[in-house]
């Protein structure tokens, strides 16, 4: 490399950085505006305990999107980013690890979490379908979960509980 690229290169860095930083800032602020600056299972609306999550942040398309987005109070943000907290996308219920199980995080399981009015930025059942094949405590496969909930009309608490019960097999 020449001493001109080695100069460039903070420089292009420290661009690309400050672009990141707007896109991220337009993302949360539109994810925000979505759910109203409400947490999406707690409806808690203390701006300073909630944070926005991207649920696939490995998306090639629509990464940006608020479709990709959640927004999830403190403490469920790292259950979900640990995956051991996930939304099932046929249903858009809680399924929780049964590693927190015996937590009040328990309490959630099953529970359908507040969707936008507008369909086009519901959370997107490609991303909550990549985020629920990243939790390897769930042993049920999504068909399985999809058949479950449609085909013998289980209420999403039943589904959750059959869930769990399947992965303490």
């Amino acid at each position: 490399t020449t001493f001109i690229q080695k100069l460039n290169n903070p420089v292009i860095e420290t661009i690309q950085s400050v672009l990141n930083n707007r896109v991220q800032y337009h993302f949360k602020k539109q994810v925000l505006e979505v759910y109203k600056n409400q947490c999406v299972i707690t409806q808690c609306n203390i701006l300073p305990l909630l944070e926005v999550v991207m649920i696939n942040p490995l998306a090639q398309e629509m990464q940006d999107h608020p479709s990709n987005g959640l927004v999830l109070r403190r403490d469920l943000s790292v259950l979900f980013e640990l995956y051991l907290l996930a939304i099932n996308p046929s249903d858009f219920s809680i399924i929780i690890s049964p590693t927190v199980k015996n937590s009040e995080y328990q309490a959630l399981n099953g529970q359908k979490i507040m969707l936008p009015s507008s369909e086009s930025v519901q959370p997107n059942s490609k991303f909550l379908t990549a985020h629920l094949k990243n939790c390897s405590w769930c042993k049920l496969t999504l068909d399985q979960l999809a058949k479950q909930s449609q085909n013998q009309g289980l209420t999403s608490s039943k589904l959750s509980n059959n869930t769990l019960k399947n992965q303490d097999k």
